[in-house]
C-alpha cells in the first residue's frame, strides 16, 4: 500500500470517528491503537447539530482522498551550486529540511559515480535528518548498490547514467537487463528498501520492471517537457496516460519526473494513477529569485489546484 493510500485510508477512519463522536453521548477507553467506544445516542438539536458535523466530517475526507498529486523535492542542483566553487555552501542537507516543512513529501537526491554534485556525505546526513521519505537515485553499479544497502533509504530509483551527459537522458532499459536488475531488486527487498525504475511510457519496461518486482515506477517526462509543438506535447501526454492506465493495472505505483516547471506540470496533473511528482532544476531555478521555502510551496499550492 502507498504512502497516499495510507493517507486516504486515514482521513476516512477519522471522518467515521468524528461522526460518532459527533452523534453520541461518548465514553471511551483508550487502548494501544485504537479507541472503544461505549455510546449513547442524542436527542433533539444535538442529534441534528452531531448530523451536520457527522456530514462536514466526510465530505471533508472525502476531499482530502481526492485530492491532490504529491512532491518529492530534488535537491541534486544545490549540491551543483556548491560544487561550482568547490566549497562547503549552500548545503543540500539543509535545502531537503526547508524543503520538507514546506510541503514536500520527499527528498530526492542522485548519487552519480563521478560525484559531480551529491557526494557520499551528503548522502549519510540526509538519511540521519529527512523525515519524509528519501529517494536515492542511482545507477545499478556495485559500488553503490553498497552505499544504498548501508545508507538504507527508504527508496531507491533506478536511472541511467553516462558520464558525459549534463543530466539524466531518457529512462532505463531495464527490459535488455531484466536478469540483473531482477538480482538487484531481490538485493534492496532484502534490506527493507523500496525499488523505483525511471522509464520510458513503453509497455515493454512497464512489464519489466513488474517483472523484476519493482513496487514503483517512475514515468520519464522529459520528452513531454521538452516537445516542440502543442501536437508533439499532447501526444507525449497520451503515451504518458496510456502508460501510467497500465501500469496501475499491473499494481504498480505511478511517479513521474524530469524537465517538469510550473507551467507543463498542469496537463501531468490530469493523469488519475499519477500519485507523485519529482522537480528539482524548476524549484531551484524559482529558488533563486524567490527563496528555496516560497518555491516549495508554489508548486505544492499547484498540485492541489492542478489535480483536483
Amino acid at each position: 500500500m502507498s504512502y497516499y493510500q495510507d493517507d486516504k485510508n486515514t482521513a476516512l477512519l477519522i471522518s467515521v470517528q468524528i461522526f460518532f463522536i459527533s452523534s453520541a453521548e461518548i465514553s471511551y477507553i483508550p487502548t494501544h491503537k485504537s479507541f472503544r467506544y461505549e455510546a449513547k445516542v442524542s436527542v433533539g438539536f444535538r442529534r441534528e447539530m452531531s448530523y451536520l458535523c457527522a456530514f462536514y466530517a466526510f465530505l471533508s475526507s472525502f476531499c482530502f482522498a481526492l485530492v491532490m498529486i504529491q512532491l518529492a523535492v530534488n535537491i541534486d542542483h544545490i549540491a551543483t551550486l556548491r560544487e561550482a566553487r568547490g566549497g562547503i555552501e549552500p548545503d543540500p542537507v539543509a535545502a531537503a529540511a526547508i524543503a520538507e516543512l514546506s510541503g514536500a513529501v520527499g527528498i530526492v537526491c542522485h548519487l552519480r559515480e563521478d560525484r559531480r554534485h551529491v557526494n557520499d556525505r551528503d548522502v549519510r546526513l540526509l538519511r540521519e535528518t529527512v523525515k519524509t521519505k528519501l529517494d536515492l537515485e542511482m545507477a545499478a553499479t556495485p559500488e553503490i548498490i553498497g552505499i544504498a544497502i548501508d545508507t538504507l533509504p527508504d527508496l531507491v530509483t533506478f536511472v541511467p547514467e553516462r558520464r558525459e551527459e549534463l543530466t539524466t537522458e531518457g529512462g532505463l532499459d531495464v527490459a535488455k537487463n531484466l536478469h540483473h536488475y531482477t538480482e538487484v531488486v531481490a538485493k534492496m527487498h532484502q534490506n527493507e528498501i523500496a525499488v523505483s525504475f525511471f522509464i520510458e511510457p513503453a509497455k515493454e519496461q512497464i512489464n519489466a520492471a513488474s517483472t523484476a518486482g519493482a513496487e514503483i515506477i517512475e514515468l520519464h517526462t522529459g520528452t513531454y517537457a521538452n516537445a516542440r509543438n502543442t501536437k508533439e506535447q499532447l501526444d507525449e501526454l497520451k503515451r504518458l496516460r496510456e502508460a501510467s492506465e497500465y501500469a496501475a493495472s499491473l499494481g504498480l505505483k505511478v511517479t513521474a519526473g524530469h524537465g517538469l516547471n510550473y507551467v507543463n506540470v498542469q496537463q501531468i496533473c490530469t493523469i488519475p494513477e499519477l500519485e507523485e511528482i519529482s522537480i528539482g532544476h524548476a524549484i531551484i531555478a524559482r529558488a533563486a529569485f524567490i527563496g528555496l521555502e516560497a518555491a516549495v510551496r508554489d508548486m505544492v499550492r499547484l498540485l492541489e489546484v492542478y489535480s483536483r
